[in-house]
């Protein structure tokens, strides 16, 4: 499920936590069951026995899509805005030559 490109990243950083035995936290991209990419969040840690070896892991995974897309939609009007400011800019220097 998880995107190839993106593989790498959530393995390094369980194999880090599981390490040191801390919590990890890694975003990345998985592909639905619908076909499309869903944005998602985990946060976990590794639980260990006495005896230092993995028992398992304990995290949660948030569907963070929604945040993803209104951060892409701000980051574009931002984008507008500054091109807009600076046509308004241009517009005005030009006027005044």
């Amino acid at each position: 499920m998880i995107l190839p490109e993106d593989r790498s990243k959530v393995l390094k950083a369980i194999n880090k936590a599981i390490e040191y035995t801390q919590s990890y936290e890694v975003e990345y991209r998985i592909k639905h069951k619908g076909g499309g990419i869903r944005y998602v969040i985990e946060r976990g840690r590794p639980i260990k026995g006495a005896d230092e070896k993995l028992l398992y892991i304990d995290g949660v995974i948030f569907d963070i899509t929604e945040r993803k897309n209104m951060e892409e939609e701000i980051s574009k009007a931002q984008k507008l805005e500054s091109i807009g400011i600076l046509a308004g800019g241009i517009a005005h220097d030009v006027s005044r030559n």
